[in-house]
């Protein structure tokens, strides 16, 4: 894979929340980055865990699988810059 867009921790949440709130039922669901790697294994994003705050019309469930799946996905995209 090849190298891993360099962003802002804001710009990562923007990005994260605006593909998650693109799902079904998911609008006014937030994903926050809520820990960066000092030192990250090779391959590996430098950041992980993030918090899921859930939209008025889903579950906290159903806003987590939302979230792992997008999470998933960005972390073979993005390293956070800040």
């Amino acid at each position: 894979m090849g190298k891993r867009k360099l962003v802002t921790r804001a710009a990562l949440n923007a990005l994260l929340t605006e593909r998650v709130q693109a799902i079904d039922d998911m609008q006014g669901t937030t994903i926050s980055v809520s820990y960066l790697l000092t030192d990250p294994p090779e391959g590996s994003p430098n950041w992980a865990d993030v918090v899921v705050q859930a939209g008025p019309s889903t579950t906290a469930e159903q806003a987590a699988a939302a979230a792992g799946r997008v999470v998933k996905d960005f972390q073979a995209l993005y390293d956070v810059s800040d």
